[in-house]
């Protein structure tokens, strides 16, 4: 007779563990990972603005408003006394000292003035500020989430290395058996 100890380790060197294979994002949820994740790319991949209002170049004003900065366009670079609107997520200029959040400042006449100083790098979010390139971002064996699948998406991935789920048979034999239902 073997001790429980050996019985436990005769039974994980057992243990099945599977197989990489590659699926969509879309299969993925609940599976678990193969191997560690790791970023491919800084996040966020630009310094960006954490608001809608206005990128200046320095931290007093007035500034003059010289143009319009969306979310997915790089504006042009502003200088000390100039100040371009911005969205939330646009590449803030070069030359940007801060950003002035919409509801903090007043607009007249193309020109833009806050009551208060410009703190220096304010509501600009830092490339590479939540992570870097090369971060593990995901642990393998970990069971993938939407949260998980969320961040694989937004490095541009599609498709992940996942461990194979087992394949299961149940054969019953035997004049004992009964179907379901019957007494």
């Amino acid at each position: 007779m073997i001790s429980g100890s050996e019985a436990v380790a005769i039974v994980k060197s057992h243990a099945w563990k599977g197989q990489s294979i590659v699926v969509s994002l879309e299969e993925a949820s609940g599976r678990h990972l193969w191997d560690d994740v790791l970023a491919e790319n800084d996040s966020p991949a630009f310094d960006n603005s954490a608001m809608d209002g206005f990128a200046v170049g320095s931290g007093d004003g007035p500034w003059k408003i010289i143009g319009v900065i969306p979310a997915g366009e790089m504006g042009a670079s502003i200088s000390k006394n100039e100040a371009a609107r911005i969205f939330t997520g646009a590449r803030v200029p070069e030359g940007t000292f801060g950003v002035i959040a919409q509801e903090d400042c007043s607009v007249a006449e193309g020109v833009l003035s806050s009551p208060e100083r410009v703190r220096k790098g304010k509501h600009i979010r830092e490339q590479g500020e939540e992570f870097r390139r090369g971060a593990c971002l995901l642990k393998s064996e970990s069971k993938l989430t939407p949260v998980g699948l969320a961040l694989l998406a937004s490095q541009g991935r599609s498709t992940v290395a996942v461990r194979s789920l087992p394949r299961v048979a149940i054969v019953s034999t035997g004049s004992e058996l009964l179907s379901p239902g019957e007494p």
